[in-house]
């Protein structure tokens, strides 16, 4: 990309505006061979050949070559921008009415040169007969100054076209013309490889034809002068260190020509002398340039350092304003969260939350975006936001990781390990879902476990994903751990969840340092000594512990919202299962399960919108199911026929349950309750 000093503003509608290449380039250009064409024609029409008095083998430039440079000159001034004339204009406005006519008029000249080449002499006796014998007569351009000349007419001309990168060629090809004329001219080359050359550029000429080409390489946007001149990479310092160089080897070539023309040392000495001082300008150059180059480089790795901490440092920031400032304080629970970068201050995108749900209980959230980087962090806070609008608006935990994963695979690239929590600490009652995510570690007066849970694939991974939940019933003043994977890093001091789980049970039980509250477990597992290696990467643990002054003996109640869908009814079952197990109700799960699946399929059937089913255990062999839904339709036992596939729900709950009843709400809607006892 050209920098903006390069190029002009585009117009408003679109078109760029007149290129400009380094800043005056173009300009300077042309004022030279303005100056160089007027002096040409001036010198002829006086009858001046100044060159000849200072080296015979320098003859001045001839007039047609005179009038090109002239015209040439015209062209590249007019390449100059006029911003009030210019800006409603577009591109090369007055370079298509003036540089044009001018650049067209020299290639024309130059052409028709080509063409009378090979006639010469006649043509001159017969358009200058007073001339004739006279060594001043009108002579026409060399056959090189004229193929250059018209290369760089074309390269002109061809500005003014939307295909301006087509001038860098034809700029290219009269630069190296002109360099080899001005070598040719300055070294009295008369031949190569024993082949004659008819004529020979003179300087004048040969300088017109470089200039005018540099002029036109510094327009040509995105070409190479204009790189080389605003490049900040080495390659670029380099050509800028050494195009002196090689513009200055004919100028010494052509000094020691002169030295041994005017009879100071002979041809050997010649050679010698230039081969010296262009290989001691040669390494001077590269000397000064390796100097430049390491110093460009030396200041390149610290911009780079400063724009990476800048980077970091920023994301830092980011995250540590994206993640919660201070937890929420919930009844019946105490949480704690630590956070810690990785050890090379690398961002990551861990995150933990703690959410009061809408329908009562609490939300537990863990998270890890892979990656470290600000884009990372962003991620992150976006799947955080979105899981908690989920959450708020009352999903179930499988729904809402569900929906989170259909949001990352649809609007990101990475790849996100989650892990929620539904807990319920009066009923002490948590439901869990995971998404590639380490299991959660429940501590308990009698040691540690990890909790039950069905690991799903990774968010972003597959949209079609369903997350399964598992439900646990925790013991009194149960303690749980949610953790990133940084704190398990194969190079970090724990390894696996086993041994992590071993060191929390030992913070726990008492038999580690440090012991008692969420806040000291929680410090303790993420604490480093100075002998010991960092985290390799950043690390979250989030510690929840239910009261500690809730006995032992508090009634059980279980709750689970279920959307209206077919899926209800196996979530329904998995919920009583998990949960009976809990209390201890083993022997009343298959019916327990086939009766909570009957009315919530009902429910689901005959109403619409959610379901919320709970679980109350008045006493130790007693269960009670209640199935609430919004409808006011009153539920009724069916007599259906032989043949009909549905309608005997209520029936089999009639035959089954011990009792069973309806229980109007008073907002709308109704409860079907059913009970069941050790007897059943």
């Amino acid at each position: 990309m050209v920098p903006d000093n390069l190029t002009a503003c585009g117009r408003p509608g679109g078109a760029p505006a007149a290129a400009v290449g380094p800043v005056g380039l173009p300009r300077s250009a042309g004022v030279v061979c303005v100056l160089v064409g007027i002096a040409g024609l001036s010198c002829w029409l006086l009858q001046l050949d100044p060159l000849r008095r200072v080296e015979p083998h320098l003859p001045l430039m001839r007039p047609p070559a005179a009038a090109c440079c002239l015209l040439v000159g015209v062209a590249l001034l007019s390449l100059d921008r006029d911003e009030d004339r210019d800006r409603d204009s577009g591109y090369g406005w007055r370079l298509r009415r003036r540089g044009t006519l001018a650049a067209g008029a020299a290639g024309l000249a130059a052409g028709a040169n080509l063409v009378l080449l090979g006639t010469e002499p006649g043509v001159s006796r017969r358009l200058f007969p007073e001339a004739a014998g006279i060594d001043s007569f009108p002579r026409l351009m060399t056959g090189t100054g004229a193929v250059g000349a018209c290369l760089v007419a074309v390269a002109l001309l061809t500005l003014g076209t939307r295909r301006r990168s087509v001038a860098q060629p034809f700029a290219l090809v009269s630069l190296g013309t002109a360099f080899v004329g001005l070598l040719a001219a300055l070294y009295d080359v008369r031949s190569v490889s024993s082949v004659p050359l008819r004529t020979i550029m003179s300087v004048p000429t040969a300088v017109f034809l470089a200039v005018a080409s540099v002029g036109v390489l510094a327009v040509v946007p995105g070409g190479v002068l204009p790189r080389i001149a605003a490049g900040s990479g080495s390659g670029s310092l380099l050509a800028r260190r050494l195009l002196p160089v090689a513009a200055s080897l004919p100028l010494i070539g052509g000094l020691c020509s002169y030295g041994r023309s005017a009879g100071w040392y002979g041809a050997s000495t010649e050679m010698a002398l230039m081969v010296i001082a262009s290989v001691s300008l040669l390494l001077a150059s590269v000397w000064r340039a390796s100097v430049a180059v390491e110093q460009a480089d030396a200041a390149y790795r610290r911009a780079q350092e400063e724009l990476r901490a800048a980077e970091a440092s920023t994301a830092r920031e980011f995250q540590r304003v994206l993640l919660p400032a201070t937890l929420p304080r919930m009844p019946g629970i105490e949480t704690v969260a630590r956070y810690v970068p990785a050890g090379d201050d690398a961002v990551g995108g861990d995150w933990y939350d703690v959410l009061p749900l809408p329908r009562g209980g609490v939300g537990l959230v863990m998270g890890d975006v892979e990656g470290h980087s600000a884009t990372a962090a962003v991620i992150m806070a976006q799947a955080r936001n979105v899981l908690r609008a989920y959450a708020a608006e009352g999903h179930s935990p499988g729904d809402v990781l569900s929906n989170l994963n259909r949001f990352v695979s649809d609007h990101t690239d990475c790849l996100i390990t989650c892990c929620y929590l539904h807990l319920d600490p009066a009923a002490r009652v948590v439901t869990a879902v995971t998404a590639g995510h380490p299991a959660p570690i429940v501590l308990t007066d009698d040691g540690g476990r990890h909790l039950p849970v069905h690991t799903g694939l990774p968010l972003g991974v597959d949209a079609a994903e369903r997350y399964e939940e598992r439900t646990t019933v925790l013991e009194p003043r149960s303690r749980l751990v949610l953790y990133t994977d940084g704190l398990i890093d194969e190079r970090s001091l724990i390894t696996d969840p086993d041994e992590l789980l071993a060191v929390a049970t030992a913070l726990d039980t008492g038999t580690a340092p440090d012991t008692g509250t969420a806040a000291a477990i929680a410090d303790a597992l993420v604490r480093r000594s100075p002998d010991q290696p960092s985290f390799p990467d950043d690390t979250a643990v989030l510690v929840a512990c239910l009261d500690q002054r809730q006995p032992d003996d508090t009634p059980g109640t279980a709750t689970r919202v279920l959307a209206s869908a077919p899926a209800a009814a196996p979530a329904a079952r998995r919920f009583v299962h998990d949960v009976l197990t809990g209390w201890g109700l083993t022997p009343l799960q298959d019916v327990a399960e086939l009766l909570a699946s009957e009315l919530v399929t009902n429910a689901i059937l005959h109403t619409g919108g959610e379901v919320r089913l709970t679980l109350a255990q008045p006493g130790p062999d007693t269960l009670r199911i209640g199935v609430h839904d919004d409808s006011d339709r009153p539920a009724r036992i069916g007599s259906p026929r032989p043949d009909d596939i549905g309608g005997r729900g209520l029936t089999i709950v009639d035959a089954l349950a011990d009792g069973w009843w309806i229980d109007p709400s008073p907002a709308g809607g109704k409860t079907v309750w059913l009970e069941l006892t050790g007897r059943s």
